[in-house]
């Protein structure tokens, strides 16, 4: 099938970044404000919370910054976000509109993480902090529910990590895994989406190598399993996934590839792709319909599974319909 154009909106941004300074001319210290600037915008439309808090859990190496976003209406249980970033740009302030959309959509109290970034902190540096706060969120009971786990982009292969993490352990598995246009292998083992799409869409192959040589201490980690989901062998063992991809991101390949590994390994995942979008198009709410249309529908999946998780452990009244959401 014939891939569509870029949508009219993501066409006109694409033509305002190339007349902005490329990310790869900016220092790193430049490119996190820049990233910040971009999704802190006024016009991006924020979810009323019932309340959000910014505190801060005890971690091995100091403390994990978190905020806590809490919907209003009915909790149905937690999810934990972990942003994306190449591993070495994001916080919490990036991320805001995205989790205030997702907990207002899921119905979830949904933790973001503040994970500690490269090249300052390379791997597993920040992976350590993502899986001790997924740690204490469900292990800890000082949240309700089944609790599920997010991530887009970097904080995809960082939702992985902490997935293998807890099989490691042997401790109980997120109800749900959404991964969000997520990297899923390095850049070393290039896909046929990097050749379409990593000069003119935003973001690039030269910036994605640039992170890898940041996040990663030495070379010969790329095939670590914890870096490159792609080359863990137990991924039969995964929660029941949903995997975004974008039509216009070198990502994209290797996106279809893990929900396709996964359903070949007997995983309940499903992959949601969105042919005329770039990377990072889900950030844009209120100011794109289908960043608007992919929220609400990842919130529902959400919803859904923590239902179908909270069912199967307490036998009580369900607080939403198990129906499968559209």
């Amino acid at each position: 099938m014939r891939q569509p154009p870029p949508h009219p909106w993501i066409r006109t941004l694409l033509d305002e970044e190339r007349a902005a300074p490329s990310a790869r001319s900016l220092s790193l210290a430049q490119l996190r404000a820049r990233a910040v600037a971009r999704y802190t915008n006024p016009a991006l439309a924020r979810a009323p919370m019932e309340s959000v808090e910014t505190t801060r859990l005890p971690g091995s190496s100091g403390a994990i910054g978190i905020r806590v976003y809490r919907p209003t209406g009915p909790v149905a249980g937690t999810l934990v976000f972990l942003h994306g970033g190449g591993f070495t740009v994001g916080d919490l302030d990036s991320h805001e509109v995205l989790c205030r959309a997702l907990a207002a959509a899921s119905g979830l109290v949904t933790v973001a993480v503040d994970y500690r970034l490269a090249p300052e902190h390379p791997f597993p540096a920040g992976l350590d902090d993502c899986a001790q706060a997924y740690a204490f969120v469900a292990d800890s009971g000082a949240f309700d529910g089944p609790v599920a786990l997010a991530g887009d982009s970097a904080g995809g292969a960082l939702a992985c990590g902490v997935v293998q993490r807890r099989i490691a352990a042997g401790r109980p598995l997120p109800a749900a895994l959404a991964l969000i246009y997520p990297v899923t292998d390095h850049c070393s083992r290039p896909k046929p989406s990097y050749e379409a799409f990593g000069a003119e869409f935003g973001f690039t192959t030269a910036l994605m190598e640039w992170f890898w040589d940041l996040y990663l201490p030495e070379p010969g980690l790329a095939d670590h399993p914890e870096v490159s989901p792609l080359q863990y062998p137990g991924l039969a063992r995964f929660p029941p996934t949903r995997i975004v991809t974008a039509g216009y991101d070198l990502l994209c390949d290797e996106g279809r590839m893990l929900a396709g590994r996964m359903l070949v390994a007997g995983v309940e995942a499903e992959l949601v792709h969105y042919p005329d979008m770039n990377h990072g198009f889900m950030m844009w709410q209120g100011l794109l319909a289908p960043a608007d249309e992919a929220v609400r529908a990842c919130g529902d999946w959400l919803a859904w599974r923590v239902a179908a998780a909270d069912a199967a452990e307490e036998p009580m009244p369900l607080r939403r319909p198990l129906t499968r959401p559209r």
